[in-house]
């Protein structure tokens, strides 16, 4: 298995149990991380364009800020790049109308929110239930944390 390259935007905001996942598939040499500020200025954008024209990258996970994913989503998507958020939403639905017109610009682009909160709890039960048929057929869904 060859190595995968992410890009963590905002690693400094990283809950530990994901600097610690991060950390033992560096160790293993699964992965290797590039951290950069979640407020970094055009600068970040420059620096992964050039990771990007190197081909140095695979993925870019974000876990900065949630007024920043917006950008760094779009910018992400818009050169192909996967996109993971540890957030499970923008802040606003203009933000992901924005977000997944980005996604559209390349076929194949992945784009995952909420990569904590997926696994919880509440969340599995939830989609049990959505899965069991119990309330009928699903039209939206709101999580508020």
């Amino acid at each position: 298995m060859s190595i995968v390259r992410i890009a963590v935007i905002g690693a400094d905001q990283l809950d530990p149990d994901h600097h610690l996942a991060l950390n033992q598939l560096s160790e293993t040499g699964d992965v290797s991380a590039f951290a950069l500020d979640a407020n970094a200025d055009a600068s970040g954008y420059e620096l992964l364009q050039s990771a990007m024209q190197s081909d140095a990258l695979d993925a870019i996970m974000l876990a900065g800020q949630r007024d920043t994913v917006r950008d760094w989503a779009v910018f992400a998507l818009e050169n192909g790049w996967p996109v993971y958020s540890t957030h499970a939403i923008p802040a606003s639905i203009e933000d992901m109308v924005d977000i997944r017109r980005a996604e559209q610009t390349h076929v194949g682009t992945v784009l995952q929110f909420g990569l904590t909160a997926r696994q919880h709890d509440s969340v599995q039960a939830a989609l049990a239930k959505h899965e069991s048929g119990e309330y009928g057929r699903l039209l939206t869904l709101r999580g508020v944390c």
